[in-house]
């Protein structure tokens, strides 16, 4: 009996410090990839605020785009070289203006989709906090 008991105990020991390793891998991982997260250090009430911003801007954006584009026009058969080249000049300035547009546009979706990851893997660690340590313990 004892000699059971004893190799119980040894196998809890080994479990426990198998788990403890890996815990102590995967915070450490976790660590290392908090380092990645270029937004980390930034408090989750000025993100909120930051996201609202670019939100905001998105929309304003949207709009101003969405007007240019409906601007545009076809180019007017012109009779002279002169015309046909200011023709030419008008729509190529319509068009850069709709692609630095679509640009920012872009830009800012990018830069919301960073605030709202960070978002998320914050809220991610307060409302899942056994879940997380769990997945620490057992995790790959």
């Amino acid at each position: 009996m004892a000699g059971k008991l004893g190799l119980v105990l040894l196998l809890l020991l080994a479990l426990g410090a198998a788990g403890s390793w890996n815990y102590h891998r995967n915070w450490k991982a976790e660590e290392q990839e908090q380092g990645n997260r270029p937004l980390s250090g930034y408090p989750t009430e000025g993100l909120e605020g930051l996201a609202a911003g670019y939100r905001a801007e998105i929309e304003a954006l949207e709009q101003v785009a969405a007007s240019a584009r409906r601007q545009t026009s076809e180019a007017q058969h012109r009779n002279f070289l002169s015309e046909r080249v200011q023709e030419f000049e008008r729509i190529q300035r319509s068009s850069a203006r709709i692609r630095e547009l679509n640009g920012d546009l872009g830009q800012r979706e990018a830069r919301l989709r960073e605030v709202e990851q960070e978002l998320d893997y914050r809220n991610r660690l307060e409302s899942d906090g056994l879940q997380l340590h769990w997945s620490r313990l057992i995790g790959s």
